[in-house]
């Protein structure tokens, strides 16, 4: 998957809207869903653990740095798995796979939550456009080889 462009709000998924319940969500223990990435040439693996006692749904995006998600992002390049919901089980690992993404810099955006809106998780500021609180820092990723000129670095120094 190559990163695409999309005039879209960030987050649309109905299902996370259903999330979240007429008073919002509860402030959720950081620490019960936690999110990490690893990069491998173009593929960008997102993985979400859950350590709470039941399902929950997540969907993770990456951005390309500098930009930073809002309701209103017209034309916002990114990957990953937007307004596309997956389970993750109780005490499980959800993996989210972006292959073939375009070199550069990004930060994977990521929210969870429980089906009933009592708890959810994620970075900033994707929880607060449902009433909720980020959990987490966006998580930074370098994607393939920087190149200035005709000099690249491999992507464990970018």
């Amino acid at each position: 998957m190559t990163v695409t462009t999309l005039r879209t709000a960030v987050v649309t998924s109905v299902g996370l809207l259903c999330l979240v319940s007429a008073g919002g969500p509860a402030q959720a223990a950081p620490g019960n869903v936690t999110a990490t990435a690893s990069v491998s040439g173009t593929t960008v693996t997102v993985t979400v653990h859950n350590g709470t006692s039941r399902e929950i749904n997540c969907e993770e995006i990456g951005f390309t740095d500098p930009e930073v998600p809002d309701q209103e992002t017209p034309e916002l390049p990114w990957f990953g798995n937007r307004g596309q919901l997956k389970p993750v089980l109780p005490g499980a690992d959800g993996h989210e796979v972006s292959t073939e993404v375009t070199p550069g810099r990004y930060h994977v955006y990521w929210v969870c939550g429980v089906d009933d809106g009592s708890e959810m998780w994620g970075t900033s500021p994707v929880p607060e456009f449902y009433g909720g609180t980020g959990t987490a820092a966006p998580i930074p990723v370098v994607v393939g080889q920087l190149c200035f000129g005709s000099a690249c670095l491999p992507t464990a120094f970018g």
